[in-house]
């Protein structure tokens, strides 16, 4: 689950870091790495840290204004430590990937492509099928283990 969870965040936000003309080509990369470990790891931080109904809310298609400025605001730190963009970029570019990703999520979830209840269970640490702990995918992005 944790994989297909990265998978499809990754693929999102590569697709829209790479249309994003502001983003010089040398940095996309560097973007596409840093906006997808942030984002994921404000997933496992609202899962471990007690608020896994804010995030089945979201994902599942309800309204989470507080959560996704938490997830905005993460990417868009990311965006500007790690792939050097300016402040006024990253802003725009974290609030489209936040958006896209979420609605991208949602239509999995009611589509059947992404099961909630084991995806939850994946990134409080708990076992499931989708293998450990978010933080061990993210790991596994960046080649560590």
């Amino acid at each position: 689950m944790i994989e297909a969870l990265k998978g499809l965040v990754t693929d999102q936000i590569g697709k829209i870091i790479s249309e994003q003309k502001e983003i010089p080509a040398t940095q996309k990369k560097k973007a596409t790495d840093a906006a997808t470990s942030s984002f994921l790891d404000v997933l496992t931080q609202q899962t471990s840290g007690g608020n896994a109904s804010s995030l089945a809310s979201l994902l599942g298609g309800g309204a989470s204004s507080s959560l996704q400025k938490s997830i905005a605001s993460a990417v868009s730190s990311a965006l500007t430590s790690k792939a050097n963009l300016s402040k006024g970029v990253a802003d725009s570019v974290a609030g489209i990937i936040v958006s896209t990703v979420i609605s991208y999520l949602n239509k999995e979830s009611k589509g059947g492509g992404l099961d909630l209840g084991s995806l939850l269970g994946s990134l409080a640490g708990g076992s499931s099928k989708g293998g450990g702990g978010l933080m061990d995918a993210v790991g596994s992005l960046f080649g560590k283990k």
